[in-house]
Formats: C-alpha cells, structure tokens, sequence
C-alpha cells in the first residue's frame, strides 16, 4: 500500500484534524494531499514537508486523512499488526470502536524519555504496559472505555500533572534526615529509586520551598515519604486525539560521599545519582571556607560517562587543580571540605557534602641524614665527608650546612681513632680532606656505635648518647685545660630525629579511621619540640661515708641545683660547661635552631617556650628545562619525595655526661607563632582539649662518656688481680663507660726489642754500655743492681742505695721517654684507649744474704719485708699517668689496685692531687675540701681508714662532675658538699 491508496480506496480513509493527525500519525496511517480529489498523497509523519509547516509547503488547504481498521505491510510508517487480506474487491471499513491510551513523557529540558516502564490497570482489573520508545511515547491499545490507572517509572514524580489525569494519593511516611542519609538512599529504602520521588511530591511542597534544590535537603530536615506513584487518565476511543505529555524533572542527588579520607594514600569517594542531564554541562567542584575565601580548590567538569543516568562514583585523589594549593593534596589543616555536584545555570540541581581529612596520630622516629637517604655525590666532598663521618658515629655535622666546626673536629676525631692517621703530637691533627681519608670513610673503616637503646621509638625505653672521653696530650695537663680541650675537640651529639604524621583513613563500622601514612595529604602541619630533664637517681652514686669524711652523693646532689638547677632540672648550666640555661630559653638548647636539618626549618617560638618545625610538604621537582620532573609512569615526582609528611629537627644535646633529656613532638594547629582561624573547630574534630594532644614521647636519652683499656703490658704479669671491675665500676658513677672486655696482653719483648729499649736507657741515664743494659720480661731495670756496701744499713741501703738507683737515676729518668716509646709502637694497631703497663721494678734482692733477723727487727715492719719477701725483695717506686693515656702501675704498690690504676687513670682525664705531699702538687680547689676520701689522695696515717693497704677511696663529687664534664675551675662551681 502507498500513500495514494487514500485515492484508490477512499472508503477506508477518514478526513481528520491536524490535531488529530500529528496525535496518532506514528502509530496509525496518516496521509496528507493538496487538495483532497486528485494525486500527490504523502505520508504525514516527521520527513514530510507538511509536519511542521513552511512557505514551500504552507499548511492551509491541506487535507489529513487516517486509515480505518489494520492495514497491510505499508512503505512509509511501521504496521501496528498483522496487515488483514485484501481482496481486489471493495471491503467495508471497520466501524467497530477500540480505547487506547497514548503517553508521551518528556524532560524538564524538552527531551523525550525513551526506555521507561509504562504499567497500566485497566477498567475491570485488565493489566497491561510498556516501554516509551525513541519518542518517548507509550502506546496502550485495546482499553475498555473508562480510566485506567498508570505507574510510569515508578521512581518518577511528574513537575506538570496533566489536566487530563488525576494523580492518585499514594501511601506515604513522615521521615526525618539524619546526617549520614540522602534523599535517594531514603527513596530506596522505601521503595522507590531516587529522591525525586521525595523532593517534587506535592505534600513536600514546604520542603521544596525551603531548600531551592533536591541536593540541598539536610540533616534534621522532615518530609513524607510517598511509596508509590500512580496516575489516573480516560481512555479514549480512535478517532480522538487523545496523548498525554508528561515532564519528568532531572536529577542531581549526592547520595554518598566518604566522611574522611587519607589524601595520596586513599581516594575520595564521590556517589551521586544523574537523570537526564547528560546533555547538561554538570560540574564538580570541592572547597574549603578556610582556604582562598571558599572559592574552589578543585574543578571539573564531568565527562559523558561520568553524567549518563544512573548511580556513578567519582574517584578524586585529593590534589587541588587550582588556587593557593594548586597541584598538592589537600590536608587537615582546612578541613572541614565541601563537595558541591551542580549544572551550569540551573540553581535548581545543585547538591553539597561535607567531608573531612583529619590527623590519626604523630610517631617518633630515627631522622636520616640526608632528605632522599643517601649520601651525597662524592664530586660534593665536604658533604660526603660529613655524611660519612656522621654514619661512622663522629658527627660530621649537618650535611651540607658545615657548622660550629664539626666538620673539622669530626675529621680530627676519626683520624685520631684511626690506626693509620694517628698521631703522636696532637698539634700535628688537622681537618683536610685527603685521598687517604675518603679512602677509609669509602671503607667504612673505624666505624663506633654513638647511640644505643629504644628510647626513640619507645617512651619507657632507653638510650644512652655515646661521646668519646678524651685524655690530655703531651704538654697539656693542667687544672684549666680540661674544659677548654673538650670544648675545641668535641663535638656536641647530633641526632637527627623525625615525626611520622599520620591521616585517619575511610572509617569503618565503629572504627574513627585507620592509620594511614598518606605522606601528600598532611600539608604543612607544625610540630611543637620539646625535652624536659629527668631527676639524677643518687641512689646509682657512692653513698656518703661519713666516718671517712666521704660526701661524694651530698657535693653531687647540691652542684646540680647550681644555677637554678632542681629535681627535674638538673643537667649541667652553661656556666659550668653544660647548655641548661635559665628557663626563659633553655627550651631550645637542646635543638639546632635554623635550616641546617635539610629541607626542615627548625624557628623558635619563645611564647609557646618551645621550637618547631613544618611538615615538608608536596612541591614538584622541576627540571632544568622549567618544567615539572615525572618518573617513568608519568607520574610527578616530588622534591624531597621521602620527606613528605613528616617534620624533623637535630636534637643536640650536650656532651657532658650523665645530663639527660626526654624528647616530646606535639602536633599543633598553629602557622609560625599564631593560632590557625580555625584552630577551635579542628581540635573540637579531632577530639582534643587542653589534656589530649596529638603528641609522641621518647623514652630517656642520657649522655654517656666512654673509654676503654686497649692494652696491657705484662712486665710481668701481676700474680694478684687488676681488678678491672672495680675501676671500671668508679669510673661508671661520672657515667663514664670503660671497656675492659677486649684488652690485649702482651709481654714488654712483644712490643719494644732490646736495642729499643737500650736506646731509651743510654739516652737518659748514666747507663751507657749497651752490653750491660738487657730487656727483661720480669723487671724493668735492666741493669744489675748495687749489692749492700760493707756495713751499710738495711735502711740505708732499701731507702737509699736501692731507691735511687732504680728510681730517683733510672725509672725516674725514663718514664717518659719510655711513655713516647711505648705510643710510638703501640698506637700503630691501638690508636686509642688506654695503655696501662703492669711493672715490676727490678729484679728480686735476697736481703737475707747479707742482713740477719736483728737487723729486720731493727728496721722495724715494712709491707715489703715480710719474712717471705726478705728473699725477693723488690722496692717499690712510683706509679704515673703519663700522655696519650698511658699508665705505669708498679705492682708492688702496697695500695689497693683499682685504688691506684684508676688513680693513675684520672689523671689522664686532668684529675689533680688532692691530700698529698706538697711535692707532689696537691690541689685543693679541684675537690670537695670539705671530701676527705678521694680517690686522688694519696694513703697515710691517721687517720686509720687511709693507711697504706687499708685505704679504700672513691673519687669525690667534684672530681666525679669534672669527669663528667662539668667546668671544675668556674668561678660558681661548689666548692664543698657543706
């Protein structure tokens, strides 16, 4: 059939209105002619040129004909049906009258709304449906004359309720929005499919009113629920123009957004809901009230899939496009943060959510040296240098940013400790960078623990703060020059501490969030350093012995309130060698104030008594050609990528031993010296108040000195014990480790040969003929010795004759040569500790050959001449500290051995005589004068506690604080425990 068979059969063709005609055309023939007798028939639907009118083809004239009945397979609009057979004579129409319901749904914008669901309840209970199609139209044939009940989509309330029909009341709930619900999730819950179904139903109408768009609905907002929507329209019969249009409006919903994430470690989770708008410009934007005046941080327009129909989820990693914070990650300190969903010009269809980033907790952390972890380029040698030296444990210094010398007493340090740059005249020390030494720092050679224990990562923990315990060289014993020495020589400790902060991730069920380390999200968070003192236990000291007038606890316990010093403040003041000033700026002498821990800047902030420092925050890496610098995935990569996220500062303690300090971070909602504007809310979210801090402590770090005994001559080997606990245990009390565990013993033939030590002889006594000088492993005179004179004394011979020739014109003579020979041989494997020589001074005399029993009696009871050491008698001389921490210790000593070597030691580390002869220099203003047990006190009688053999000193507090560290000769130093 064609379009002219309206000419051929017109009995089955009936003239209509062009009302009429534009109604049913798609669904039933419908021709148009000229005039309406003759030729030139067209099919009506939207290609012909009749459908919409023009001046090629104006509308007046034109006749519109329908077809009566089903008709046949047609070339023009799509049959309906089966076409009936035709005959080729005349058939009569078909009058019989059929109802039918024509729904046309269109959107807010004009567009028709194809593939809805269309579900109709007829007259008498007949059911039936749909689906609009292209046109967005839904065609129900077959009614039966009356209305019919229609759902169509049943998650959509229309914005015009066609006068035709009559929206029927459905059942409906009250409900109140809490601030984890959206209108969708609400609609679905009761049994619709999006929040339309609430926002334009006409009992919200006060809802509407209130909040200008579906997205702006809010907690504590009430409206009804309605559960179902259904329409009732009349049916009409053909012939009728009879289509309904219905406009459904768009939907923009935020349904769900994640109420906190972990930027650069987490996604943000954006769900929403999208209807119809896929050919709208819908944008995203995220802000924040507390950054650039509100204004968005982040903008984008939504791509086509990201705005077809249905439920999305828009993934955004945090990092801003644009304002202040462009390209970096948005972090805690704006929080809170808004996304707002919307179409460009369309107020209506606006949606927001809040959401946060927000701080789980900060943790303490071992800093390294240098920002990306390795050492420098060895083309910038003073900073390898300094990295090397600060791994090998001699603080080089902060790398790259050479300070108060460390650089230069680090070198000097290392190469006194190493075997191979050693010297023997200390003035012969100096800070170049060779060849030789990059090559031992490249070796990793002479490597020393400098810090051991927990006490970073745990705060009960413990960690002692090594610092090497120098002894005086050459020339340079003195009362004075202990302090002076050790401030040119040591280098305050260095320790390179950092915080980890961490974000609280996606919540889960009741968890407030996971820790996560989200090192772009954390921003420029500042962190509060802060060390307090902890009280000295005394109980560790030598107590008081007041029947030996012994106060070492006393003077100790009284030195430390020196200064202001007390209970919880009682390192060593800065006027007596220590750094613990008053407390208007003591807060920060335990830190290295300034930009020399790279890339942190490390200020003061005198009104919080406390310093900070910034977390290193995202900053492109950019290249030499100005742009930015991207890895191999395309990825950016970042300026000091591993130091993001975290704040660090140089704890510099002192080097005086036995001060202690417990290092506190605190997280701070403050920008330099001021409070953030928004600081109140931030710690209102976090959950903090003047009690809770996001704060880490670290257990306590005590400054240690430490020593060791590298060598023990033999000459010969003592037959009773050296005690090498007890000096190690005197010597612990000024926090003064000693390693007594790897000592190597050698004879006196092992280290030095004959000739050697003829040498020294025929050089400084009047023992000149080499063949009558011999080396012995037992003795060290090795001469033969003066046989008694006819008629001599055993006085005079024991005190005079024996004494000077072994001592006063030989041991006397040759101590320090033989001190310099000995260094000179030893400090080629053992540049370092000390070197303490066991020595008996001659060969044993049988006085018993020439005196009887009347002449012992006679001389009366010495230590020495016993009955069984009249037949190997030998005279004891003197003991000596000597330079390069070398000690003779004469074996026949009649004192008790820690006694004397520790003695002998304390002299290395400057200790002076205290109660002795005048001759041998006593010094009263280096002791406790009210102390009269210290261990540099020589023994005598009375009283009877310091006789010879029974004396059993300890070292008195002002001496244990000089080996500590303290200042001994400053004007305010204590004079006495009293």
């Amino acid at each position: 059939m064609s379009a002219d068979d309206v000419f051929a059969h017109p009995k089955k063709w009936q003239s209509i209105s062009r009302a009429t005609a534009v109604s049913i055309h798609w669904r039933i023939p419908v021709v148009t002619t000229p005039d309406g007798t003759s030729g030139g028939a067209v099919w009506f639907d939207e290609l012909s040129p009749y459908f919409h009118g023009a001046n090629a083809a104006p509308l007046e004239g034109i006749r519109y004909w329908r077809y009566l009945g089903t008709p046949p397979q047609i070339s023009g609009p799509p049959a309906l049906g089966p076409a009936p057979q035709e005959s080729s004579a005349e058939q009569p129409p078909v009058e019989e009258q059929k109802f039918w319901l024509n729904v046309v749904v269109v959107d807010e914008f004009g567009d028709f709304v194809s593939n809805l669901g269309v579900s109709v309840v007829g007259p008498g209970g007949a059911k039936g449906g749909g689906t609009t199609d292209g046109k967005g139209r839904a065609v129900i044939n077959n009614l039966k004359p009356g209305k019919s009940k229609v759902s169509i989509g049943k998650h959509l309330f229309f914005t015009d309720e066609s006068k035709a029909g009559t929206f029927v009341k459905p059942e409906e709930v009250s409900h109140t929005m809490t601030e984890a619900e959206s209108l969708g999730g609400i609609a679905r819950k009761f049994g619709t499919t999006d929040g339309r179904s609430i926002y334009y139903y006409s009992a919200n109408s006060a809802l509407k009113g209130k909040r200008a768009a579906l997205g702006l609905v809010q907690a504590k907002d009430t409206f009804k629920v309605p559960k179902t929507f259904v329409y009732e329209f009349p049916n009409k019969p053909d012939g009728e123009a009879h289509e309904y249009t219905l406009k459904v409006p768009a939907m923009l919903d935020i349904t769900k957004v994640d109420p906190q994430f972990a930027p650069s470690a987490e996604t943000l989770d954006i769900h929403y809901d999208l209807a119809f708008l896929s050919k709208q410009k819908v944008i995203l934007e995220i802000s924040s009230p507390h950054l650039d005046g509100g204004a968005p941080l982040f903008k984008q327009e939504l791509k086509a899939n990201e705005k077809a129909d249905g439920s999305r989820v828009f993934k955004w990693d945090g990092v801003a496009n644009q304002g202040k914070i462009k390209d970096k990650h948005i972090s805690p300190l704006h929080t809170p943060y808004k996304v707002k969903l919307y179409v460009d010009g369309k107020a209506q269809h606006t949606d927001e959510r809040e959401f946060q980033v927000l701080f789980h907790s900060i943790e303490l952390r071992r800093g390294p040296w240098t920002p990306d972890e390795a050492a420098p380029k060895e083309s910038d040698e003073k900073s390898w240098v300094q990295y090397q030296l600060n791994e090998l444990g001699f603080w080089g210094g902060p790398v790259g940013k050479d300070t108060d010398k460390y650089l230069e007493k680090a070198i000097i340090r290392y190469k006194v400790n190493h075997k191979d740059f050693h010297q023997l005249d200390a003035s012969n020390y100096n800070g170049n960078i060779d060849a030789a030494l990059k090559a031992a720092l490249k070796a990793k050679a002479n490597a020393r623990p400098y810090l051991t224990g927990d006490a970073i990562t745990n705060a009960k923990g413990e960690s002692k703060i090594r610092v090497e315990a120098i002894t005086y060289e050459k020339g340079e014993f003195g009362g004075t020059l202990k302090a002076s020495k050790e401030k040119d020589r040591v280098n305050r400790p260095l320790i390179p501490i950092e915080v980890d902060i961490f974000l609280r991730g996606k919540p889960a069920g009741k968890d407030p969030g996971p820790k996560k380390r989200a090192p772009g999200g954390v921003g420029p968070a500042q962190i509060e350093w802060r060390f307090t003192e902890k009280s000295e236990n005394l109980d560790l000291q030598f107590a008081d012995i007041p029947a030996h007038k012994g106060y070492p606890r006393t003077y100790i316990e009284k030195a430390k309130k020196v200064h202001g010093g007390s209970a919880d403040n009682d390192n060593c003041p800065k006027e007596l060698g220590g750094i613990r000033e008053p407390a208007a700026t003591n807060y920060k002498t335990a830190w290295f104030v300034g930009d020399q821990y790279i890339p942190y800047v490390v200020k003061d902030d005198a009104g919080q008594k406390c310093v900070y420092s910034q977390a290193w925050v995202d900053k492109p890496l950019m290249g030499a050609d100005g742009k930015p610098v991207k890895d191999k995935a395309g990825k950016q990569v970042f300026e000091h990528d591993l130091r993001r996220g975290r704040a660090g500062v140089y704890f510099r303690p002192s080097y005086v031993a036995g001060d202690d300090y417990q290092l506190s971070a605190t997280l701070v909602f403050r920008k330099d010296t001021a409070d953030l504007p928004n600081k109140a809310d931030l710690e209102k979210r976090h959950g903090l108040d003047a009690k809770k801090k996001i704060t880490d402590s670290t257990g306590r770090f005590r400054v240690e000195r430490y020593a060791k005994v590298a060598y023990q001559i033999n000459w010969p080997a003592r037959t009773n014990s050296s005690q090498w606990p007890e000096i190690a245990v005197e010597f612990a009390k000024a926090y003064i480790d000693l390693d007594i565990g790897s000592i190597t013993k050698k004879k006196i033939s092992e280290v030095i040969t004959e000739a050697e030590y003829e040498a020294v002889i025929t050089a400084n006594t009047a023992h000149n003929d080499p063949a009558k000088i011999r080396l012995y492993d037992d003795a060290l005179v090795g001469v033969d010795l003066p046989a008694p004179a006819a008629g001599e004394a055993l006085a005079d011979y024991r005190e005079t004759t024996i004494s000077q020739y072994v001592d006063d014109n030989y041991w006397g003579l040759i101590t320090t040569p033989m001190q310099e020979l000995l260094s000179k041989k030893i400090r080629k494997t053992h540049p370092v500790g000390f070197i303490v020589v066991d020595f008996l001074t001659h060969k044993p005399i049988d006085l018993t050959a020439t005196y009887s029993a009347a002449d012992f009696t006679a001389y009366g009871e010495r230590a020495d001449l016993k009955p069984a050491d009249r037949t190997k008698f030998i005279k004891w001389t003197s003991s000596y500290g000597k330079a390069d921490s070398l000690i003779f210790a004469d074996q026949k000593d009649p004192d008790k051995v820690y006694y004397v070597v520790a003695h002998e030691m304390g002299h290395n580390f400057w200790l002076r005589h205290y109660e002795v002869p005048a001759s041998n220099g006593p010094q009263p203003g280096d002791h406790d004068t009210r102390d009269h047990n210290c261990a540099m006190t020589y023994s005598k009688t009375p009283p009877a506690y310091m006789a010879q053999g029974v004396y059993t000193p300890h070292f008195c507090g002002k001496c244990n604080l000089k080996l500590r560290g303290w200042d001994a000769h400053a004007a305010t130093m204590l004079a006495s425990s009293t």
